[in-house]
């Protein structure tokens, strides 16, 4: 029977110890659950730890180094434990001392069965038995229960304030947490459940429980106008929205009647589901995982690129090239790496700052790239003027071309970035001058009816098609940019009705809507282009800037 665990070195592992007779599978199984008893599900734990603490074996080669960590851990031990003690069909009534199922564990520390759920997940290990009843249910041993809270004397305490309540001693809850809102005047439950306890020596969650079952029970007379539980998918979404407006964690705290650490997590689980759905590509190289190497990329290239921004050359050397293009995709690499570290339900803001700071340098040095190389673009644009078009808008075409170029640079090949642009910005020029000058809204265009020429089949596209198109893609554009960002790009690129939109503005039309230069214009053009990049499908890029 295979071991259905996650972590596939782990896996093969466990998969190794199902050869052994039935005394070592026992053995191994105690072993396990000793070792749960150990792990911090915060640290990192090696794998030569884990194969010695319950196989009693050392590891060789290249998995000797291998970390795994306490939380991946535990969740494949329990996985492991419950499949072996399954295929042993260990019975309750065999073993040599108690074995309590998961109430009568709750019962006897007078909490609920959710909280000994959350009690396996810091270490708690218990495994299936076959109870004198016939049925098969999860089990904990009284050695394993002692030895958890052994080394959790904390959960003991908080257990012991969890004790059964008489009717008089929950309406003195209820009477004191109305009292204490209304002298704090305030709708969150924190500061209110942490008083209560405080004054009646009980633990806030024996607190948050009553007063959820009273709220329950009696809507009309409830202590919180906002019933307790998770904010929806929505409430969530809002929350996250007003944060990002500016709005401080105190009011989003008295809004949504939470406490600060649970407006913490859930920014948090909202940054990285951005993070996650981010499009994050980088040019792979061997030294990247040579962690002598890694300091060694960053700090040599942070100096070269401060030097040459304070300083910018005509033209970068070959050396200066590909120390930063290595830096750029060295920075993703750090990012793409650090994100599939994180944890969707408790994320941690250290990982997504230090995702987010990885994002931010590669960006910047992805700017200087393209600052550097804006005159490659305007010397192969002006070769093209014959189309018609005007300098500007070449100008805007190939910065896109640039742009893609940056990204898809292989710097470890030996080649120079100019050659490789050079050849992609006059392929792309290629393709798209042609249709430019078959458009009736362009300088040198064709009229109407050699327009309906060019199309497939001698007609029109699917208008409504092109026109749904067009709103999906103005709904992205409202709510992924800001206002000015919007301006330009709805300018530089017009939707409108039908198949032949209206005709653009130039950089310098907008600008002086704006108040702002021709090349301040342009920055906010590429910005917004580059947003859109992440968010917006290869066709529906397409369709804005065709």
């Amino acid at each position: 029977m295979q071991i259905q665990v996650s972590h596939p070195v782990l896996r093969e592992f466990f998969e190794s110890l199902e050869g052994a007779s039935r005394q070592e599978q026992r053995k191994y199984l105690d072993n396990a659950e000793k070792l749960q008893m150990l792990l911090d599900p915060q640290k990192q734990i090696p794998f030569d730890f884990i194969v010695y603490r319950i196989a009693g074996r050392r590891v060789r080669g290249r998995l000797q180094d291998l970390m795994i960590s306490g939380e991946a851990l535990l969740r494949d031990l329990r996985v492991f434990t419950a499949q072996i003690s399954s295929r042993l069909e260990m019975t309750a009534a065999e073993q040599s001392e108690p074995v309590y199922t998961v109430r009568e564990l709750a019962e006897r520390f007078s909490v609920s069965q959710k909280t000994i759920r959350r009690w396996r997940k810091r270490g708690l290990a218990g495994m299936p038995y076959r109870f004198p009843d016939g049925r098969k249910r999860l089990g904990f041993s009284a050695s394993s229960v002692e030895n958890f809270l052994a080394h959790h004397p904390e959960l003991v305490e908080q257990a012991g304030r969890f004790s059964q309540l008489k009717t008089e001693e929950k309406e003195a809850v209820i009477a004191w947490a109305i009292k204490f809102k209304e002298r704090m005047k305030t709708q969150s439950r924190e500061p209110v459940l942490q008083a209560v306890a405080a004054q009646l020596g009980r633990g806030r969650e024996t607190i948050r429980t009553i007063l959820q079952e009273h709220d329950r029970r009696h809507p009309d007379q409830a202590v919180f106008s906002r019933p307790f539980g998770r904010l929806n998918a929505r409430e969530r979404a809002t929350l996250y929205k007003l944060y990002r407006q500016g709005t401080g964690y105190r009011n989003l705290m008295e809004r949504f009647g939470l406490s600060q650490s649970s407006v913490h997590r859930i920014l948090n689980q909202h940054r990285a589901r951005e993070l996650t759905a981010q499009k994050i590509e980088y040019i792979d190289s061997a030294e990247f995982r040579d962690v002598q190497k890694q300091k060694e990329i960053l700090d040599s290239s942070e100096t070269l690129l401060r030097n040459l921004i304070s300083d910018p050359p005509p033209v970068l050397n070959r050396m200066q090239e590909t120390m930063v293009f290595r830096r750029y995709n060295f920075l993703k690499y750090l990012a793409f790496q650090e994100r599939a570290a994180i944890r969707k339900s408790h994320p941690s803001s250290r990982r997504l700052n230090r995702i987010q700071q990885y994002l931010r340098q590669a960006e910047e040095t992805k700017n200087f790239l393209l600052e550097v190389n804006l005159p490659l673009v305007i010397r192969i644009a002006g070769r093209h003027l014959q189309s018609g078009s005007p300098l500007g808008d070449l100008v805007s075409e190939g910065n896109i071309s640039l742009m893609r170029a940056v990204e898809k640079f292989d710097y470890t090949k030996g080649y120079r970035f100019s050659t490789y642009a050079t050849l992609a910005i006059a392929k792309d020029f290629a393709r798209q001058i042609p249709a430019e000058a078959a458009r009736p809204d362009r300088a040198g265009g064709s009229d109407f009816s050699q327009m309906t020429r060019t199309l497939p089949g001698g007609g029109f596209p699917d208008l409504a098609a092109v026109e749904q198109a067009q709103r999906n893609l103005r709904q992205i554009i409202e709510q992924e940019l800001d206002e000015r960002e919007r301006y330009v790009v709805m300018n530089r690129y017009p939707l409108g009705e039908g198949v032949i939109p209206p005709k653009p503005k130039t950089l310098k039309e907008i600008g002086l809507h704006l108040a702002v230069s021709k090349e301040r214009v342009r920055q906010i053009e590429l910005q917004a282009l580059q947003k859109l990049r992440h968010m917006l499908s290869p066709e529906q890029f397409d369709l804005l800037t065709r």
